[in-house]
Formats: C-alpha cells, sequence, structure tokens
C-alpha cells in the first residue's frame, strides 16, 4: 500500500509553481527596468556634471532642477509641492520681522536729547 503525500493536490502544487515562474518572469522584468534607468541616469548624470561646470553658481539650482524633472517627473513633482508648502508666510513671521525692521529705523534716527 502507498502512502500518499500530505500537502497540495497535484493540480495546486501546479498552479503553486505557476505563480512562483509569473512571480520569477516579474522580478525579472523589474530588475531589467531598474538596470536600463541606471544606465539612462549614468548618461545623464555625465550630461548634468557638463551643464553644472558651465552655468553659474546662480543659475546651477535651475539646471539641477531642470534634470530633476527630466529624468524623474513624479519626484520632481513631490519636491514642487514640498516647496510650494512651505512658502507660505505667517502673520506671526511677518510681525516679528517689521518689530525687527523698527528696532533698526529706530537706531538710525538721530536721538533728540542730543541736540
Amino acid at each position: 500500500m502507498a502512502v500518499r503525500p500530505r500537502g497540495l493536490s497535484p493540480e495546486g502544487l501546479a498552479e503553486g509553481l505557476r505563480r512562483i515562474g509569473g512571480l520569477s518572469a516579474r522580478v525579472d522584468a523589474c530588475r531589467a527596468a531598474y538596470l536600463a534607468e541606471a544606465e539612462r541616469v549614468a548618461e545623464d548624470e555625465g550630461n548634468l556634471v557638463a551643464q553644472v561646470k558651465e552655468a553659474s553658481s546662480q543659475r546651477v539650482p535651475q539646471v539641477l532642477a531642470a534634470w530633476k524633472q527630466a529624468t524623474d517627473p513624479p519626484a520632481a513633482e513631490v519636491e514642487a509641492e514640498r516647496l510650494h508648502e512651505q512658502r507660505a508666510l505667517h502673520l506671526s513671521n511677518l510681525q516679528l520681522l517689521c518689530r525687527r525692521h523698527d528696532r533698526t529705523a529706530d537706531d538710525h534716527q538721530p536721538d533728540p536729547r542730543r541736540q
């Protein structure tokens, strides 16, 4: 009398093996995409270095922003949104700046007691 192995049926085992094969194909496709992206970025990086060398120090941030936008548009969009949110000026900050300005303006006024 043969002992029947426990576990999956032959059909279940076959289905599991097909899923593993599909997973392997997806992993290989992802790996290939990452390698292609790495090669493209390496080429772009050389162009970026050349552009930064030629740019003035004031222009470098614009060159970097354009490179980020070209190489990774979703990440560039997230960064742009983050910077936009940081642009907010709170009223308390404005009041503090006005007080500082008033104090420095007072420091430059002639003292009426000395006249």
